[in-house]
């Protein structure tokens, strides 16, 4: 114990094991490293838990291989800290590029986690970070998105690693996916704040205009987007947006194709496709006419509300409130007659 720094070292003399905990943690991984032979002397007397965090942060300077075998010889002795290094285990395993093994560990770890109640939230943020990565290698932006939503919900903001650039990569996946319209969820997380101002501004724009359905202003800047961003696909879907959005904000809805027509930017018989569409995805509901090429929409799916939004709501509701102060006046002079 001698080598230990003196602070550390009268920690551990003292016996004050969650203060001696505490500091460890404020430690590096390369420290932690070179310490662990004396960690692993007292790792009874500490939370096991946040020995699992320890052991996972010596690990993380090593390579992949040699941190999954660090981390193999770490023993946890109860249910959470078990699960927390299997996790750990699993992200170094698809760190190597063994995506099969790792998504099969990660998905049992997951099962046992959601049947689980009281743990720790770290457990929640390492599964969910983990599991992001393998959808993120797996090509699928869908589920990358929605478990880094989840890894988001419950890790600190201090504690996420290179913001700009995930912020960057979920903004990217929320675009190409093709089942994610609530593209609102997204902007009101902090992490999107990142991109404002940064090398990645132009993407922090494409959002809000797509958001908004500004479909004329994206097609102007089209040229400019990155190969995997410039798709067909993408523009459909900043349609099918700038459908909702209009929907949203008129107070109407029995809807013309060739109004239509001229919100989506798009010929007339091409409408229809994208209201089915539309349907097909549940981002509305309604009946279309064919004959007199028009539809009756009677749900749309529910919009995060900005602050653009909200004004447009509380307008709304003011005027409905109107409108029901003239109908109870007319009510009651029509009272007033028949008494007369």
């Amino acid at each position: 114990m001698e080598q230990l720094a003196p602070d550390i070292r009268a920690l551990y003399e003292k016996r004050l094991w969650h203060e001696l905990t505490e500091k460890l943690l404020t430690l590096d991984g390369t420290v932690l490293s070179n310490i662990w032979p004396h960690i692993i002397q007292f790792s009874e007397r500490l939370n096991q838990v946040k020995l699992v965090i320890l052991a996972i942060k010596a690990s993380e300077w090593q390579d992949p291989a040699s941190a999954r075998v660090f981390l193999e010889n770490v023993q946890a002795t109860d249910i959470q800290s078990g699960l927390l290094l299997r996790i750990a285990i699993g992200s170094q395993s698809l760190k190597q590029g063994n995506l099969s093994e790792a998504t099969q560990m990660l998905e049992a770890a997951q099962k046992e986690v959601e049947v689980l109640s009281d743990l720790d939230s770290v457990l929640y943020s390492h599964l969910y970070g983990a599991l992001a990565e393998v959808h993120k290698a797996k090509k699928n932006p869908e589920l990358f998105y929605r478990y880094s939503l989840q890894y988001l919900a419950y890790t600190s903001p201090e504690d996420v690693k290179d913001r700009e650039n995930l912020a960057f990569q979920l903004a990217v996946a929320v675009l190409v996916a093709e089942k994610i319209y609530n593209l609102g969820e997204l902007m009101q997380q902090p992490l999107f704040k990142s991109l404002e101002g940064s090398k990645h501004h132009w993407i922090y724009e494409l959002l809000h205009l797509s958001d908004q359905g500004n479909v004329r202003e994206i097609e102007a800047r089209f040229p400019s987007f990155p190969q995997e961003l410039k798709t067909p696909e993408l523009i459909r879907k900043v349609r099918i947006l700038a459908l909702m959005e209009y929907i949203f904000k008129n107070d109407k809805w029995l809807l013309e194709f060739n109004e239509l027509g001229g919100v989506m930017d798009v010929p007339e018989n091409e409408i229809e496709w994208l209201l089915m569409k539309a349907m097909a995805l549940e981002l509305i509901k309604g009946e279309i006419d064919e004959v007199s090429k028009t539809v009756r929409v009677t749900w749309l799916q529910p919009r995060v509300l900005d602050s653009s939004r909200v004004h447009l709501i509380q307008q709304r509701l003011g005027e409905w409130k109107g409108t029901v102060n003239e109908v109870l006046k007319h009510l009651e002079d029509q009272s007033k007659e028949l008494l007369e």
